[in-house]
């Protein structure tokens, strides 16, 4: 299995689409079930693209955690963006990108369950350090009220 997957691999780093290797594997006399495990296990899902995505969204969150807008009749009110909605539209996009990708389904539904995992986690993260920020800003506000 393993030279099956450093062939995929290697076809894929010379550019080769997923449907050229499938055919290839299958002429080669491999039978479907083991190209389908070779592919999710030489997943190549392209994730620097994805990892900017998430610490610009961890920046975008802890930021806006701590921004503080003036409104004229109540004084200062802190307003946060929905993270369920950014959770969503995010999600939706890269499923998207998954979809277009010339791959199984199977690996398609495990690159979307792993992505789920990613951002559920990176969500959470953002939660917490958003949750820190607005407690460092009251804080801080307390103590510029109280001298």
């Amino acid at each position: 299995m393993g030279s099956r997957v450093d062939y995929i691999k290697q076809c894929r780093k010379q550019g080769y689409s997923d449907t050229y290797i499938r055919n290839a594997l299958r002429q080669a006399g491999h039978q479907e079930p083991a190209i389908d495990h070779s592919f999710i296990q030489a997943k190549s899902m392209n994730v620097r693209p994805f990892i900017f995505v998430i610490l610009a969204l961890a920046l975008v969150g802890s930021l806006t955690g701590i921004l503080l807008l003036q409104d004229n009749t109540t004084g200062y009110v802190v307003q946060e963006p929905d993270l369920e909605v950014v959770k969503a539209a995010i999600l939706e996009q890269e499923v998207a990108k998954i979809n277009e990708m010339d791959v199984s389904v199977v690996e398609k539904q495990e690159r979307i369950q792993e992505l789920t995992r990613q951002i559920d986690a990176l969500f959470i993260r953002i939660e917490l350090e958003r949750q820190q920020n607005m407690d460092s800003s009251l804080e801080l506000i307390n103590n510029m009220l109280n001298r």
